[in-house]
């Protein structure tokens, strides 16, 4: 639901109980069917490894937390449509797991009156997939393991402009948690459409002034590239935001020739971003803002990283490689209505934010901006990762990697590297190469490398 899961529960109840009632009539909807089947995976996915919260989507939401509790009305929905039994017994497992109530709507009632045998989807024999695309509002959602309270859940967002309202301005947004500790959120308020109040990428258009300056736009035609993950819970997907800055009034394309966030989870408990953006101007700065869920002033600077405790984890985030600008930490004014500073829709420069925390902040400079940075979610106890850039002497002592920029991440024993190339717009060339110590084993994610003639 383009708009968020505030208004999405009410909205898949109604849609789902209008289809049921035009099948009833002799319709044939098989589409619909299909959907209300996935909005059980939907939910499913998009509850925290504890069970008891779920993701709000990228639009407004009128909450106080970091995620919202679990609705009925979009468990309903699967059951009060004609989708299988089998989406609809797991519909019924997830109402009874989250603890949910009977709606009060008669659409509800229906819903109660289908009689199935409610299934686990997270004990199935094999156990289901750790992740899954919703392909409409390009969202993904990724887990490192069912069943475990302290798994490590993430939700990569890079959706173009769905819906007319509601809808935040926030493709290459994402969220992480360990277990019950949100650790990087979305606070982006009730009626805060702007990209600085979220965690997605912004870039300085040129073709943007005023209010609609440094934030994407409701005319955005981003979009999620691709999504991918591998048996081990390694998950990576590529945002392209070049023309999520695109205006309409007169229409006028974005001037940003190129603007990616490659996203990638490690199943140790990392987050790497790799963000580039190709601006107009060299006066024309690329923004990467992440909050953090510590309580306003509890992210701090330590040795060359950004800490801080959320419950029984620990968040660091760790700036591999800036192209230019220097980070910084703010505590971002609360939203009251309307931003603290004077603007009007959609107040591009606005940061405010629905609930108390930390803004990591770094302000890259363009032409050509580039900004690694890896996120780790430990339990307090953990002993650190070693986190470098690919370029660092002890990675790269043949200083050989100038063609590539990524992070070597050491956690646990286990090595990964993730990289993509360095040229101007990712142009790799004919061959991309990189070298790495070979003592051992690693885990690699490319991006950017050349493709055959079949992809």
């Amino acid at each position: 639901w383009g708009e968020g899961w505030q208004y999405g529960p009410s909205s898949v109840l109604e849609y789902a109980s209008a289809a049921s009632a035009l099948e009833s009539g002799g319709a044939s909807l098989p589409l619909f069917d299909q959907w209300a089947g996935e909005l059980a995976l939907r939910d499913v996915y998009a509850t925290t490894p504890p069970g008891d919260a779920i993701f709000c989507g990228n639009g407004d939401c009128d909450i106080t937390t970091a995620n919202n509790e679990p609705n009925v009305n979009e468990l309903d929905a699967v059951l009060v449509g004609h989708s299988s039994d089998q989406a609809a017994s797991w519909a019924a497992a997830a109402k009874s797991s989250q603890g949910l109530k009977s709606g009060t709507y008669v659409y509800n009632a229906l819903a109660e009156a289908r009689a199935v045998t409610p299934a686990d989807y997270a004990k199935q024999n094999p156990a289901p997939p750790l992740w899954y695309l919703a392909r409409g509002t390009r969202q993904m959602y990724a887990r490192t393991a069912w069943n475990d309270p302290n798994a490590f859940w993430g939700v990569f967002m890079s959706e173009p402009q769905l819906n007319s309202d509601h809808q935040h301005f926030a493709a290459s947004n994402f969220v992480f948690s360990r277990g019950a500790d949100d650790l990087v959120v979305d606070p982006s308020p009730y009626g805060g459409p702007a990209t600085f109040e979220t965690n997605a990428l912004s870039v300085d258009a040129g073709n943007l002034s005023g209010d609609y300056a440094m934030t994407q736009t409701p005319w955005s035609k981003a979009e999620l590239l691709w999504a991918r993950a591998t048996s081990d819970a390694t998950f990576a997907a590529r945002a392209d935001i070049a023309h999520a800055f695109d205006f309409n009034s007169p229409q006028t394309a974005s001037d940003v020739t190129y603007a990616h966030r490659e996203w990638t989870m490690l199943p140790e408990g990392e987050v790497v971003l790799i963000d580039r953006a190709h601006t107009s101007a060299a006066g024309r700065d690329m923004f990467v803002t992440l909050h953090t869920n510590t309580g306003g002033g509890g992210l701090v600077a330590s040795n060359g990283a950004y800490a801080g405790t959320v419950g029984g984890s620990k968040v660091v985030i760790h700036p591999v490689h800036l192209s230019g600008g220097t980070p910084s930490v703010s505590v971002p004014a609360i939203f009251n209505g309307s931003c603290s500073i004077s603007c009007s829709y959609p107040c591009g420069k606005c940061t405010d934010t629905r609930f108390k925390v930390d803004a990591y902040e770094v302000s890259v400079p363009g032409t050509w901006a580039v900004a690694v940075h890896v996120i780790d979610g430990l339990a307090t106890s953990d002993a650190a990762p070693t986190v470098l850039s690919i370029d660092d002497p002890s990675v790269d002592p043949s200083a050989q990697n100038g063609g590539v920029v990524g992070a070597s991440v050491l956690r646990n024993g286990k090595q990964s590297y993730v990289v993509a190339s360095s040229a101007v717009d990712g142009a790799a060339g004919a061959t991309m190469t990189y070298g790495v110590p070979s003592a051992t084993a690693s885990r690699h994610v490319v991006y950017d490398a050349p493709e055959a003639q079949d992809g």
